[in-house]
């Protein structure tokens, strides 16, 4: 049963398991178009709730931290219909997550760049730079799916 801490209009939510290595963090939004499954999502605050934006749309095309700053990015585990609230994850272990082709590094960062998903280059395990949102799980070469580890923190998309 999830724990429910209620702030600024908005729901956010730990779910539990017997499992303490399975948890994962979760949060409500409402779907600004139709979000794929497995696909992450740019998700800020707003006065009605929290939206969630895909990373990919074109409204991220020029990047900075002045202006797209504060967002946590989401994955959700089944598609939701434009306009409709459903669950993101934001924190926790995550399999099979859509992403460009790229090559991921156990232990390495993921990082929300210029509208996209990057990694973080050679080495780059979780600094705590503005753009990081997840550390990457299991090695990939060139793949468009990665198993990573979601940082439950706000970010900032950095060109």
């Amino acid at each position: 049963m999830p724990y429910g801490i209620h702030g600024d209009r908005s729901q956010f939510f730990v779910s539990s398991t017997a499992d303490s290595n399975a948890d994962k963090l979760y949060l409500y939004a409402y779907a600004s178009a139709s979000a794929v499954a497995k696909t992450p999502y740019a998700i800020r605050a707003t006065t009605s709730g929290h939206i969630a934006v895909a990373l990919f749309d074109t409204t991220f095309s020029s990047i900075t931290a002045a202006t797209h700053k504060g967002y946590f990015i989401g994955v959700p585990s089944t598609a939701i219909t434009s306009g409709v609230q459903g669950w993101y994850q934001i924190g926790g272990n995550v399999t099979s997550v859509t992403t460009a082709s790229i090559t991921g590094t156990a232990g390495g960062t993921f990082q929300w760049r210029v509208a996209s998903v990057a990694n973080g280059g050679a080495g780059s395990i979780d600094t705590g730079y503005v753009a990081d949102f997840a550390t990457c799980v299991t090695n990939a070469s060139a793949s468009t799916a990665h198993d990573m580890f979601l940082l439950a923190r706000r970010v900032c998309g950095m060109a």
